[in-house]
């Protein structure tokens, strides 16, 4: 016999705290539970804070713009992806125009045969606006729209992160100036379009550039400002990298991240003194079965890093593509005093890295995507090593004690036992003849 159905009879603060941890997908429908829950669900901020604006289908279409009337005069953000319907996106174009007062981050994408007409709609004020990416490319090289000098009425006094591909600065912008966070890509045949970030940009703290053909002609900046950055990316051939690379005052930079980086490994360290930290670094993307492997080098008297990111495929256990790094090559092994790695890279790290004579302590990271327990093929030799660290995530991963062991007596050879083992945010199951025999080499802090 089936029970009374209670669902309508939930107080209106449990509904809205069922409602507080859903996405956007997860809650619509749930909307169509009651006439109670819809009424709370379309007033939750679940539902109107952060839209997203498709022309996929007139259903998406529908839904957004109705997401959209439903903010009633609140500040919202907006994501925006069209290119199919001209009126369609002359619509989206001209909602965003009206709304542009309360607009806290926007996001658009559109071919650049639109861009003209999405920079016009972009010419009144914006006092709420922290975010702002405008990804327009034209068809052809050169095809590039010119950023109007009155953008947001030359009144964006918030706005601290700015994407820009697609359109062509000719002149320093009110309304860039207070931005922190820059980003610019220019494809090839663009290069002479790229902009001075001192000139356009005077308080950037973090700089990326996609495409750095024309960089060392085109950033007439002083040292300090490069000092002051908190970090610079660079992405882009490898050809463009070099040259790139060469003409900045690399020693003023904090952080730097490369990428593609192997080919610029070898001068980025010669220019690194002392003693450093190696961490090798593991970033899975699930959509394509690729993960970003990121270089991580820190030197220890002045705490600049230096990043190197390249491709790595991730579900070969033990291999990497013969392109990354060979640090055989390089005489900075016996520089390294310290080592962290990701556990679903380790024994690949196993096989690339020399023996390393000086480092005293390794941090093994278990990130949320998991790793198979696959145990090295070829060790790694640290004589010194003296404290062995586990580092997990808020989810607590387990790690096996026999892994634990495998560590100790495969990967990681050449030390005097026993290590000083220090766990954080991991659980090791306290049962099994493997956590015994761990503490022969092992002991827990």
């Amino acid at each position: 016999m089936a029970g009374r159905d209670l669902t309508t009879a939930l107080p209106p603060e449990l509904v809205r705290r069922f409602f507080q941890d859903c996405t956007f997908d997860e809650l619509h429908p749930l909307l169509g539970v009651c006439t109670r829950w819809r009424a709370i669900g379309l007033d939750h901020p679940t539902y109107w804070r952060s839209i997203q604006f498709s022309d996929f289908t007139e259903g998406a279409i529908h839904r957004a713009l109705l997401r959209i009337e439903r903010t009633f005069g609140r500040p919202f953000s907006l994501s925006v992806w069209a290119h199919r319907s001209e009126e369609t996106i002359s619509h989206i174009l001209s909602v965003i125009s009206t709304c542009l007062e309360r607009l806290v981050k926007l996001k658009i994408f559109l071919p650049g045969v639109h861009a003209a007409t999405a920079l016009e709609a972009l010419l009144h004020p914006a006092p709420r606006l922290e975010t702002l990416h405008l990804d327009c490319p034209g068809d052809r090289p050169a095809a590039l729209t010119t950023v109007p000098s009155g953008l947001f009425a030359r009144h964006a006094p918030l706005l601290r992160s700015l994407r820009l591909y697609g359109s062509h600065l000719v002149e320093p912008l009110e309304a860039f100036r207070p931005v922190s966070d820059v980003f610019l890509t220019v494809r090839p045949g663009d290069d002479a379009f790229l902009p001075c970030a001192f000139t356009h940009f005077p308080s950037a703290r973090r700089l990326t550039f996609t495409g750095c053909a024309a960089l060392s002609t085109s950033q007439r900046a002083p040292e300090a400002f490069w000092s002051g950055l908190d970090s610079l990316k660079l992405c882009g051939a490898r050809e463009d990298l070099s040259s790139a690379i060469r003409d900045l005052p690399l020693h003023a930079i904090r952080n730097i991240l490369i990428q593609p980086g192997s080919s610029q490994f070898d001068y980025v360290c010669s220019l690194l003194h002392g003693e450093l930290d190696l961490a090798l670094v593991s970033d899975h993307d699930f959509e394509d079965h690729t993960g970003m492997f990121v270089l991580q080098l820190t030197e220890r008297s002045t705490q600049r890093r230096r990043m190197f990111a390249d491709h790595w495929c991730w579900w070969e256990e033990g291999t990497s593509s013969p392109n990354l790094y060979d640090l055989h090559r390089f005489s900075i092994a016996d520089r390294f005093t310290t080592f962290s790695l990701s556990a679903d890279i380790l024994p690949a790290a196993c096989a690339r890295l020399p023996p390393l004579p000086n480092v005293v302590e390794i941090t093994v990271m278990f990130h949320y995507w998991g790793f198979s327990g696959a145990t090295p093929v070829q060790p790694l030799v640290v004589p010194k090593l003296r404290s062995l660290k586990l580092r997990g995530h808020d989810e607590l991963p387990t790690v096996p004690a026999s892994f634990l062991r495998d560590m100790c007596t495969h990967a990681f050879v050449g030390y005097v036992a026993p290590l000083v083992l220090t766990v954080e945010r991991v659980i090791i199951p306290r049962h099994g003849d493997a956590l015994e025999s761990l503490s022969e080499f092992a002991q827990l802090s």
